[in-house]
């Protein structure tokens, strides 16, 4: 595709260009005055901002040139049931489940519950206006960050979930949005506010079902006020050939507590960007990750956590468990500024190879500068233990038994921190399911 230029002289047209030129073309949202003044600066970021490279640092280890090659459509989907076999027991109320990122009302359940808001971005705009105001688009970085503009000008809808002031959530909030047939596209924009004084756990859920390929390019806003407790696990089940960047934004006040844990089993290429900005003493922040890959999978999780206020705890855990030609990366960055003292910050990368073929890249960082914390991280990538498997053959277990618990055992340490028995046990057996398969 080329273009004139006022000299007349052809100018070719970036493949970035043709990519968002793509989107313009699809349907767009309604929005308020103030919403569609923020989409217009996305528009406007995008058109100075860059696909990354391999030359960026941040995306060193992953290539996304491919996610310009699809032909991706904007599908209005309604499906008629869910997808068998992912109901979580005792998890089956609170539910918003989106296919193609459009709302499924017929499938949902959403109990009434004092206190507590749970709809569609798209009616908060409406019923909740002041409240999302507040946040919305405040936290991720649509200005320098392109995934980041490239939701903020083209989402549509998502989950708006808010827990008021002393609150507490009877049971978890479950997010499922499923992708199906032919090239979908859709890019959720979700908010989550915890205020002052509320605890709540929300699950979040990406499946692929009989869908070829997709590309989802989710945005999700984390706010945790003073005293707050949220619990926030993702469990990303992805299609072989689909193509995910998500990107989560937390910020949280003085004396909250917030969890989370992603938990990814399939998709082509699958990018986690989780940025946690701690701005209030007192505060604990948990982060914990499983990647169960094979194939040509390739899982990136990046983090940063932002150590803003002093008397504060962090600490991060991460597995990944290889085979085939699957590539994984770990980039986990701490920063302590100067006003950050009294810090305790951990974090922990292990990884075990289940092929010769697969291969990880580690990277925990540490930024310090303050000088009296406690911070540490480390990384270690090896094999399954041959003694612990013979030891466990020769008391009877067969082969294939015996390299589901020990790949049971590495990722315990990982699910510990998830307070639900339903859910725990439900990644357990999604993980004992799919070490069949390795």
């Amino acid at each position: 595709m080329a273009e004139r230029n006022r000299s007349g002289m052809s100018e070719k047209v970036s493949k970035k260009d043709q990519f968002i030129a793509h989107f313009m073309q699809l349907p767009k949202a309604d929005l308020s005055s103030a919403h569609q003044a923020i989409r217009e600066e996305a528009l406007q970021a995008l058109t100075q901002l860059e696909f990354p490279t391999l030359r960026d640092e941040h995306w060193k280890y992953t290539r996304v040139a491919g996610i310009l090659k699809g032909n991706y459509t904007l599908q209005e989907t309604k499906i008629d049931t869910l997808p068998e076999g992912i109901e979580i027991e005792g998890e089956a109320n609170n539910l918003l489940v989106f296919a193609n990122g459009f709302f499924q009302p017929h499938l949902s359940s959403i109990p009434e519950q004092e206190g507590v808001s749970v709809m569609t971005t798209d009616q908060a705009r409406i019923e909740e206006y002041d409240q999302i105001d507040v946040h919305y688009a405040k936290h991720a970085d649509h200005q320098s960050q392109i995934f980041t503009a490239l939701n903020t000008a083209f989402n549509h809808t998502g989950a708006f979930i808010r827990i008021e002031k002393n609150v507490e959530l009877a049971q978890p909030i479950q997010i499922i949005d499923i992708s199906t047939g032919e090239q979908p596209t859709f890019q959720p924009r979700n908010l989550f506010v915890a205020e002052q004084g509320a605890k709540a756990a929300i699950i979040h859920r990406f499946i692929g079902d009989n869908v070829t390929s997709s590309f989802i390019n989710g945005v999700s806003e984390i706010v945790v006020r003073e005293n707050a407790n949220l619990n926030y696990w993702m469990l990303e089940q992805h299609a072989t050939n689909e193509q995910h960047i998500q990107t989560t934004q937390v910020y949280q006040e003085r004396n909250s507590n917030f969890k989370t844990g992603t938990f990814t089993f399939g998709g082509k290429l699958v990018r986690n960007n989780l940025n946690i900005a701690v701005d209030g003493e007192g505060c604990e922040t948990h982060l914990n990750g499983i990647s169960l890959t094979d194939g040509n999978m390739h899982v990136d999780h990046h983090t940063v956590v932002d150590h803003l206020k002093p008397h504060c705890e962090s600490n991060e855990n991460y597995k990944g468990i290889l085979s085939g030609k699957s590539t994984g990366v770990f980039n986990g960055k701490v920063f302590v500024r100067p006003d950050a003292q009294k810090i305790n910050a951990f974090q922990n990368n292990q990884n075990i190879l289940l092929s010769d073929d697969a291969t990880i890249n580690s990277k925990p960082e540490l930024e310090i500068y303050a000088d009296d914390v406690k911070c540490s991280h480390g990384s270690t990538t090896g094999e399954l233990d041959e003694e612990g498997l013979f030891y466990l053959q020769s008391r009877g277990v067969n082969p294939t038994e015996a390299k589901k618990m020990m790949i049971n055992a590495f990722a315990d340490e990982a699910l510990a921190v998830i307070d639900s028995d339903a859910i725990r046990h439900h990644i357990e057996q999604i993980i004992a399911n799919r070490c069949e398969e390795l």
